[in-house]
């Protein structure tokens, strides 16, 4: 199953005393899914992989693959450690996942012949589908793509930079290569540049309208308008969520390191969902920095209301 459209990356929700929060997490893939995402990502960047262990990894896939039924590609964060990657593509298989999103080798700095070995190694300890991240720690230059395309369960491509000459590079070298093997698989790219709708134009404009979302997992209805409002090129309803919404929350988001991640966890909790704070090394919003985050959510949902029929 290949993920296409609009993409949920859900939190992990977490206790007061950090541990996970399973009923939690069922209650918030289920809000998720009901907008019909084009794909589940869980255990990933916003569900704090860095932050998880193996088991708690795997307990995620199991309500993951409880709760979405089939009804959408389930996709798991894999990455670190290549033994604990590597079990975790086993489990995962055998758990009912579809894929993996690989995160970069950490405390590694590896050369491209590396990567390739360590996605290689990866391919070898399951079947399921890959989905390299160009991303720091994993830059994928225009040799590691070609070597990558070797690897027959490499589906798809994410870009978290958003420089599009280097993306229509790649884009390049894809539609090369899959002339060259019309029988292969085909290679899905993907947006997933920090607050991805600022630069969803942009990729659209590159005929990539798959993107992740984090603003899915806390204002659907905002999230939805736009994916469906830049799918149709109703971009007057764009450029009003980009102005009013997404660009205001973007300059929250970078006040903090890991901001991404607590605007997340903040924004469930404005509207409802108190899914617990973010695991160190991260930081919680201030206080002040959520009544700001409160406005512009407000103001966000305001304009999704008034402009959904158009």
């Amino acid at each position: 199953m290949i993920p296409k459209g609009l993409l949920f990356f859900p939190v992990t929700p977490f206790q007061t005393d950090q541990s996970l929060n399973l009923p939690a997490l069922k209650q918030h893939l289920e809000i998720g899914l009901n907008y019909e995402p084009g794909g589940l990502f869980v255990g990933c960047g916003a569900g704090e992989f860095h932050a998880l262990s193996e088991n708690e990894i795997l307990a995620v896939i199991k309500i993951a693959v409880e709760t979405n039924k089939g009804r959408v590609p389930l996709y798991i964060g894999a990455g670190g450690q290549i033994q604990v990657a590597k079990n975790i593509s086993a489990k995962a298989q055998d758990l009912g996942a579809d894929g993996l999103l690989v995160f970069p080798p950490y405390m590694a700095t590896p050369s491209d012949e590396g990567l390739l070995r360590y996605f290689d190694e990866l391919s070898c300890a399951s079947s399921l589908q890959l989905i390299a991240y160009n991303r720091l720690g994993t830059v994928l230059t225009a040799e590691l793509i070609r070597g990558l395309l070797n690897i027959k369960t490499v589906i798809g491509i994410k870009d978290g930079f958003g420089d599009f000459n280097k993306i229509s590079e790649m884009i390049e070298i894809v539609s090369d290569w899959e002339i060259s093997n019309p029988n292969d698989r085909k290679i899905t790219f993907m947006n997933g540049t920090p607050t991805a709708e600022i630069c969803a134009v942009g990729f659209r404009e590159l005929g990539i309208t798959t993107y992740s979302s984090a603003v899915l997992s806390f204002a659907p209805i905002i999230s939805s308008l736009f994916y469906k409002s830049l799918i149709k090129q109703n971009d007057v309803v764009v450029r009003s969520l980009l102005d009013n919404f997404y660009i205001p929350l973007a300059r929250i988001r970078d006040e903090i390191a890991g901001g991404a991640i607590s605007i997340m966890k903040a924004g469930c909790r404005i509207n409802g969902f108190d899914y617990g704070g973010v695991r160190a090394p991260y930081l919680d919003l201030s206080e002040e920095q959520t009544m700001r985050l409160t406005t512009v959510i407000k103001k966000g949902t305001e304009i999704a209301t008034s402009l959904k029929e158009m």
